[in-house]
């Protein structure tokens, strides 16, 4: 596979569908996929919105419950808003997300989820939902860019090319699927 292979692989295209949980994937800038998930949800494109995201150093934070405060301030009604708040790292985000769905709203009312994180760690996120969630709940997703590059300029961005190495590093590390054969990333 080719570095321009390896970004077609990593940048998935957005899959938006109509969904009962948009699961939001927290970072240190926690406001941007916030700030897309209440979109999604005014809208009308996603039912609930659930949080996910432990303590963060960087921020000295939970990113799950600053994201809820600012849906909340946004006027997404409490009702439809889940918060997780321990996960640390991309499994303990779908594996949290699925035992919070299946005790509030339950996996027979469960037909369709909507994945909201930024575009470079998407690959990641899809594997892992898909490895959580029965085969009968339709995943989607929607991403935003990085503030240093996009899917399509990400290989002359030293940011862009740190992201993917550590993605496609994290994806066969646990998920082991081989991503790539080439190590050539300065192209």
């Amino acid at each position: 596979m080719d570095i321009t292979q390896v970004g077609e692989y990593i940048f998935a295209p957005d899959n938006l569908l109509d969904a009962d949980v948009a699961i939001v994937l927290g970072m240190s800038d926690w406001r941007r996929p916030v700030m897309r998930a209440v979109e999604l949800y005014q809208e009308g494109r996603v039912r609930r919105l659930l949080f996910t995201g432990g303590y963060n150093s960087k921020i000295e934070a939970t990113e799950a419950t600053e994201m809820a405060a600012v849906a909340l301030a946004s006027r997404v009604p409490e009702a439809d808003i889940l918060v997780e708040p321990r996960a640390t790292h991309t499994d303990q985000n779908m594996t949290f997300s699925r035992e919070l769905i299946e005790s509030s709203i339950g996996f027979a009312e469960l037909r369709s989820i909507l994945l909201v994180t930024i575009h470079y760690h998407i690959r990641r996120a899809i594997i892992a939902a898909r490895r959580q969630f029965p085969s009968s709940v339709e995943i989607g997703w929607v991403c935003y860019p990085s503030r240093h590059y996009s899917s399509s300029n990400w290989r002359y961005s030293a940011h862009g090319r740190e992201h993917v190495r550590s993605e496609v590093s994290k994806i066969e590390k646990y998920y082991a699927v081989s991503v790539h054969e080439s190590e050539d990333w300065t192209a």
